[in-house]
């Protein structure tokens, strides 16, 4: 879409320019033909240039986004893993905080209970 406008754009201010060069410059007609072909050959190859230019960054983003997809399967496929491994190493360790947090809070309603007896 923005390519669109800019090529819009580009051979509307071609032709708003050659318009006024036919106008204001004092050459010749012959010098003024001669002139604005040059000027349509030079924009047509600017135009087919930034033509090729852009379909080149549309096919390295393609590219790009291709093998960032693969690069992702790749790391998320050689993490899984990684991410069980440590899960489980740590399963001992998370069932040993949860009894003490456990045993913590039943002595704390012993306390409450005993504080409130006396």
């Amino acid at each position: 879409m923005k390519l669109k406008s800019l090529i819009t754009g580009a051979i509307v201010g071609g032709i708003l320019g050659g318009v006024t060069v036919l106008f204001t410059t004092p050459s010749s007609g012959k010098a003024i033909r001669s002139s604005i072909k040059t000027e349509t050959k030079e924009w047509g190859n600017l135009l087919r240039n930034i033509q090729e230019k852009a379909l080149d960054v549309r096919t390295d983003v393609l590219k790009l986004v291709s093998e960032s997809k693969k690069a992702a399967n790749v790391v998320q496929t050689q993490l899984k893993p990684s991410i069980e491994k440590w899960r489980h190493s740590i399963d001992p360790e998370l069932d040993h905080f949860r009894r003490e947090i456990e045993e913590i809070q039943q002595q704390y309603k012993r306390l409450e209970r005993s504080v409130y007896q006396k």
